[in-house]
């Protein structure tokens, strides 16, 4: 199948799939006028199918028939089926019903086109990276938490690899698990590496026929099965053994390599049946700096390169781009040495005996100029360059903190260098450093940075006298062992650590990387609250102890930034956090609540961002960006700075899809956008803690809205450059009245009259009564999609409590469900869905660790400030931000359910003081106030 590239195309968007989900009939059979055939060939085929698919979620048409009549059983041929063959043909369904056949459609079929699979020009973006779970187990358990949720590349280095262990099959399951939709899979198993000596496969005539036949055609066999479809298989073909063609012909073995059979036609056949499988993206190997770097190798490397590449069936468009530093420890760039030509003493920098006169010091300058010289071989511009940062991060106690003075030229090189190998070449075991985390886009022409080698894997054993008789033909190399010298320069040691076999854990390496890693690890607290010394905002504590409740005025609240004003008006930011560091805290708990489109679900324009008017722009550079340079300041590193990011708006995706409001985030991907540049941002600072919200029971408590929501914001937040490891937790009921447990109705299916409790009109089939409950399925939820079970929750209780006179103090002794419930439920609101200035009480105060799975109990929202004006006259005219809802009012009916009254109390503008709220919450808290 030809690969176009270039043309950027989501095949699968999550908001139409939720829509087929819901009803598939009638969402359909709305714009298809008698349900009847679109391409006019008299019958419906696979080609309507993917025809109507197209119109509505802009898949492309492909040439195939379906030859059963029909697909669901219902009797005729019909839209669903259609769309029940699409989707199996797109890869959203794994197999077809049971009787229904695809076969290849006839030679010339009317309203068909050719088949073509259209690639996204970058993989890694908006990709769900899969986490090899091995691997991950190892760096957890060998201290390296921090980066366990990172996706590493499989390794395919034999024949037994396609199938030991978990296997590549084993692999693309455990994807599909996950959730994920890339996987990237190093193929190094030609017979490489002809200049050292670990070989690992015999050289001969044979070498085509077992490499082509025993190693590629079983691995295009399993990922060619249909269930594997949807996921993103990114190639890296051959690492380190085309380029010996440039600089080892003097070497016998490498001289084979060069003949028929060896490794140009090898590579090509693996571009050739690689390209036959859906949505494969190949990079090709291009080394490293410090190996083409010279330009006696670097030209004539980039046309071997390209020649070998447009001798396959598909020329230059068979492959998506290059990637270079695969399992190597060459720096990104060098921040003291950034100009090869400056002079010390008379001699460019490029001349040191380090750097033996090659003029690439880093990757970044090395896979520019690589990708300007394959365009001008003619490769489209469209390519995309990968860098290997799993271990050239060449950070710790090592690393240089400035420009050396010295006037001698090797001396200023060595002591400005942050690459810290005794010898440019030493390749085994180098003490290195974990680097740059991977992530989409980080520089021009670079598509990602990458991590094709898993850190704390062997590079090869560092003792001739063991052999590992799985890796019959992994022999000694001695650039591996830490006595030898280097083959490339004799005056220089290998600088190899010891290491046992090749691909082995080597937790010694591991506990080196960690300990160099640059960006620094951050080691965060599992629990950012235990040991926590809460700040406590004067402002409300000064409002609340006026207000009658002294006796709480102490306690956290969470300081909510709203606006771009509120960063700097009044206290702003930096006056929280210098009043902070005052009161000796060392928490501070924020509230970040500023996307376009805000609040989308109410339909009425919330805030003072839109998506039409480049609010997502705006939201970055002037939200986002200040309060990172602000909570960058060296003066607040001690405080430990928990964020509760964006409440109320990724569930909009999940119940607001329909409103106009919510149309345009999903069209425009503001809110996915903004979260993943947040958490991004949020995560270079290694004292910040970030917890999504989930919203509350009440919201998204229904099955048919938990497990999408889980399913939308896990993709989400894998997304991010983080992954699962980007958030410290999920938190609920951020400004909600949800209470903790419903003490009296504490099973949603007991039975009342034959009716399950949860069928009553308050819960309306809502099984999650309480927020505890919510809590414990938010926990379970996202663990089983690949989170660790570290994740903590935090609840907001500053006003769940429900306690006073009407707080119910025994379970009900009636039969009528509607009142059974009513009489025991002690959460009082007229509407479960009603959220606007509610007579709730005062809940548990702020306490760490209070229950399982659950960090602390929080005041993310303070008590006594309102939820919104309750009319319009009520509105400050100076904060347009927060117009008058229809739920604040309180002789309006609930939107949800116009049979009840919104329940709200009268109340000024949004966030400004209102006593008498403050009042029956206090009254009503329960606990109870002392």
């Amino acid at each position: 199948m030809h690969k176009q590239k270039g043309v950027r195309k989501n095949l699968l968007i999550l908001v139409p799939v939720l829509l087929l989900a819901v009803s598939v009939t009638t969402l359909y059979s709305q714009s298809i006028p008698g349900l009847g055939d679109v391409n006019d060939d008299s019958y419906i085929d696979i080609v309507d199918a993917l025809l109507i698919a197209q119109f509505y979620v802009g898949l492309e048409p492909a040439n195939f028939m379906i030859t059963r009549a029909d697909a669901n059983d219902s009797g005729d041929v019909d839209i669903v089926d259609a769309l029940v063959v699409a989707q199996f043909y797109v890869g959203l369904i794994d197999t077809l019903p049971p009787g229904t056949q695809g076969t290849p459609a006839p030679t010339e079929v009317p309203g068909a086109t050719p088949t073509t699979i259209i690639l996204k020009d970058n993989p890694f973006e908006d990709a769900v990276p899969y986490i090899d779970e091995t691997w991950s187990s190892l760096a957890a358990e060998g201290g390296g938490a921090e980066i366990a949720s990172y996706n590493t590349a499989i390794c395919l280095d034999r024949i037994a690899a396609i199938t030991e262990g978990i296997g590549l099959q084993g692999h693309l399951d455990a994807a599909l698990e996950q959730g994920a939709n890339l996987i990237t899979i190093n193929l190094c198993r030609l017979p490489r590496d002809c200049d050292v000596d670990s070989l690992y496969l015999p050289y001969g005539t044979s070498s085509f026929e077992w490499y082509s036949s025993e190693f590629i055609d079983p691995i295009v066999t399993i990922l060619s099965d249909t269930r594997y479809r949807r996921i993103r298989k990114v190639m890296i073909i051959e690492p380190g053994t085309l380029v010996n063609l440039i600089t080892n012909l003097d070497i016998a073995q490498c001289m084979e390599m060069n003949g028929p059979g060896g490794y140009v036609d090898m590579i090509r056949y693996a571009i050739n049946e690689l390209n036959t499988v859906p949505f494969v993206y190949n990079y090709m190997d291009i080394a490293f700096s410090g190996w083409l770097g010279w330009p006696d190798n670097f030209g004539p490397a980039a046309q071997l390169i390209s020649n070998t590449i447009k001798g396959t069936n598909d020329g230059v468009n068979s492959i998506h781009g290059f990637i270079s530093n695969v399992a190597n420890y060459s720096p990104l760039e060098e921040p003291f040495l950034p100009d090869p030509l400056l002079e010390v003493n008379g001699s460019p920098v490029y001349y040191s005996e380090f750097y033996e006169y090659n003029k690439y010091f880093g990757e970044i300058t090395y896979a520019r100029d690589m990708y300007a010289e394959f365009v001008r071989l003619g490769f489209p511009p469209t390519i995309g360059m990968l860098i290997d940062t799993s271990r050239n991060g060449w950070g710790g106690p090592n690393r240089p903190a400035r420009v050396s003075t010295a006037t001698d030229l090797d001396t200023y090189v060595n002591e400005s260098r942050i690459d810290r190998r005794e010898h440019r070449g030493n390749w085994c075991n180098q003490p290195g450093g974990i680097g740059e985390r991977p992530r989409a886009n980080p520089a021009p022409h670079i598509d990602a940075y990458v991590w094709a080698w898993a850190p704390g894997l062997s590079d090869g054993v560092s003792d001739p006298g063991i052999i590992d008789p799985d890796y019959p033909y992994s022999l000694y190399d001695r650039m591996c062992g830490p006595n030898e010298q280097s083959t490339y320069n004799s005056k220089f040691s290998t600088g190899a650590i010891p290491a046992p076999h090749f691909k082995q854990w080597n937790q010694e390496h591991f506990d080196m990387l960690l300990q160099n890693a640059y960006p620094p690890l951050q080691n965060k607290l599992d629990n950012p609250f235990e040991g926590a010394r809460m700040y406590v905002d004067p402002e409300w504590s000064g409002r609340a102890a006026a207000g009658g409740g002294s006796a709480i005025a102490d306690n956290n609240t969470g300081i909510w930034l709203d606006t771009i004003k509120s960063i700097t008006e009044g206290m702003g930011l930096k006056g929280h956090l210098d009043e902070a560091i005052s009161q000796g805290s060392n928490l501070i708990l924020l509230v970040l609540y500023n996307l376009p489109n805000r609040s989308c679900l109410s339909n009425e324009p919330n805030g003072e961002l839109l998506v039409a008017e480049d609010g997502i722009n705006k939201y970055m550079t002037e939200f986002i960006d200040p309060i990172i340079t602000i909570l960058s300041d060296p003066a607040y590193k001690d405080l430990r700075i928990v964020t509760i990011l964006e409440p109320n708006s990724l569930a909009n995706m999940i119940t607001g899809f329909d409103m106009i409001l919510c149309s345009q985030v999903v069209s425009s991907g503001a809110y996915v956008t903004g979260i993943r540049y947040a958490l991004n941002q949020l995560n270079t600072l290694p004292n910040t803690y970030t917890y999504i919200p989930m919203t509350e029971a009440s919201w998204l408590g229904w099955d048919s809205n938990l497990g999408p929501a889980v399913d939308y914001f896990s993709s989400v937040i894998k997304g991010a450059q983080g992954g699962v490891r980007s958030i410290s937790g999920f938190a609920t009921n951020t400004s909600n009245y949800v209470p903790l447990e419903e003490p009296f109705l504490t099973d949603p299916d007991y039975l009342v009259a034959g009716q399950p409790v949860r069928s009553s009109l308050f819960y309306e089939y809502n099984s999650h009564l309480d927020e505890l409950d919510f809590v414990e399925s938010v926990y379970n939820r996202y663990v089983n999609k690949g989170f660790p079970s570290s994740i903590g929750i935090i609840v907001n209780t500053s006003r769940n409590g429900w306690g006073g006179p009407d707080r119910p103090t025994q379970v009900s002794a009636s039969i009528n469900l509607e009142t059974y419930v009513n009489e025991s439920r002690v959460d009082r609101r007229l509407h479960r869905g009603n959220w606007c200035n509610q007579p709730g009480g005062i809940g548990e105060r702020p306490q760490v660790n209070p229950g399982p799975h659950i960090d602390a109990y929080v005041w993310a929202w303070p008590p006594g400030l309102s939820d919104g004006a309750s009319s319009e006259i009520n509105l400050d005219s100076n904060d347009p931000t927060w117009p008058f809802m229809s739920m604040c009012n309180p002789e309006g009916q609930s939107k949800y359910n116009s049979e009840f009254s919104t329940g709200a109390l009268p109340a000024p503008h949004f966030g400004y003081w209102n006593q008498p709220h403050f009042e029956l919450l206090l009254q009503n808290a329960y606990p109870p106030v002392n």
